[in-house]
């Protein structure tokens, strides 16, 4: 039932132990009133089967009267489901199965969607935290690339896009109405995810605003560069949605890199290599080419603290491990105004941009604080 998403992971494992709990004959604590899995299709599926090999083993002979009665309880029609009766079937059953049709027409379930979603969810949060957990190898790469070049050309699909597409069928979440955002929570030390397709308190948003896309499409130079690309410029309203661990893990920081990496070779004139060492595979986003400078392209809405010592140690060490004489830390867009941050440590010059882009009187232009500063350490770096 959790893989057909009728049920979400949660619930799976509560009643896993429940049942355990009850054949040990210890019993289990009262949590209130639980979900009634006997309306799951999957439920009804399996008493329907039960239904047709009774009804078969009792008319499997060539000798029979000619007026055949079948005594069926009215609780029938509660767990009967009637797609199953365009098969080939003895004519006992059929005729049943006509008395029951029109109590027990199939019903989609309101929450099947947001189980499935939920589902869904979970399992890329583990396939994400996997990749980023164990040591990157040629394989996790290509994948990892693989979901980034997609999800920025495919922030929505339509469901004609999404058959036969093991991305959208594996990382995207199918909704109940065409739609352009969704929400969500983490629950508890589990890592495990709650999913909504309506506003909920404590839920955040997966939508083009919160993903800063709105406010980035506003210059116009990205938005054109991003349309020359057939990238997204918006969520369209549509049958399927990114997952939200895509969206916060993949999206986010693709959108983040693809607008970062435009501007500075804009603005800059520098040539930008990818990072395809698997030792440092994701510690940063892109090498000044010929130079010991390294740039790591954000897409943050809040601030970013230096003054954490832990934070100066991360990236220090990543300093080292790819041989940086210089990192950038630069965020692409952010709402409130943040002081540019510089430090200097242990031979490692740290530069952190707050945001490459600024809003004035209603309109998205450059940052030329942060370009006359990005220019200076730049320079100094690659003399």
């Amino acid at each position: 039932m959790q893989e057909r998403g009728e049920i979400s992971q949660i619930d799976a494992k509560a009643n896993i132990k429940k049942a355990f709990r009850a054949l040990a004959q210890i019993k289990s604590e009262d949590k209130g009133p639980q979900p009634n899995f006997y309306e799951k299709r999957s439920i009804k599926l399996f008493a329907t089967r039960v239904i047709i090999q009774a009804i078969g083993r009792i008319c499997r002979t060539g000798w029979k009267n000619p007026d055949i009665y079948i005594y069926a309880d009215n609780g029938i029609c509660e767990c009967f489901d009637s797609s199953t009766c365009n098969g080939f079937y003895n004519i006992e059953f059929l005729k049943l199965a006509e008395l029951l049709k029109d109590y027990a027409e199939v019903k989609v379930e309101p929450d099947i969607f947001v189980d499935a979603a939920v589902t869904r969810s979970n399992k890329v949060l583990r396939d994400i935290d996997f990749m980023l957990q164990t040591n990157w190898n040629n394989s996790t790469m290509n994948r990892w690339k693989l979901l980034r070049d997609y999800v920025i050309s495919h922030t929505t699909v339509s469901t004609a896009d999404a058959e036969g597409n093991p991305i959208v069928q594996n990382y995207y979440i199918k909704a109940p109405s065409i739609c352009s955002s969704l929400y969500f929570k983490e629950i508890g030390d589990y890592k495990e995810l709650d999913v909504s397709f309506e506003p909920k308190k404590g839920y955040r948003e997966t939508s083009a605003e919160k993903a800063n896309l709105t406010k980035i499409m506003q210059f116009a130079p990205l938005k054109k560069y991003f349309e020359s690309n057939n990238y997204s410029t918006e969520f369209k309203a549509n049958d399927y949605i990114m997952t939200p661990p895509l969206w916060t893990n993949i999206y986010k920081g693709a959108l983040g890199e693809i607008a970062g990496s435009f501007l500075f070779r804009d603005w800059f004139k520098v040539t930008l290599s990818e990072i395809d060492d698997p030792a440092i595979f994701e510690k940063f986003d892109y090498q000044i080419t010929d130079y010991p400078i390294f740039v790591d392209f954000k897409n943050w809405s809040e601030s970013f603290d230096l003054k954490k010592r832990e934070t100066i140690n991360k990236i220090l060490k990543k300093a080292h491990d790819c041989k940086a004489k210089c990192v950038i830390v630069a965020n692409v867009f952010a709402d409130a105004r943040f002081k540019l941050e510089c430090v200097t440590e242990d031979g490692i010059c740290l530069l952190v941009v707050p945001s490459l882009l600024s809003e004035e009187d209603d309109s998205i232009k450059e940052n030329l604080i942060a370009i006359k500063k990005i220019q200076e350490v730049i320079h100094a770096y690659s003399v």
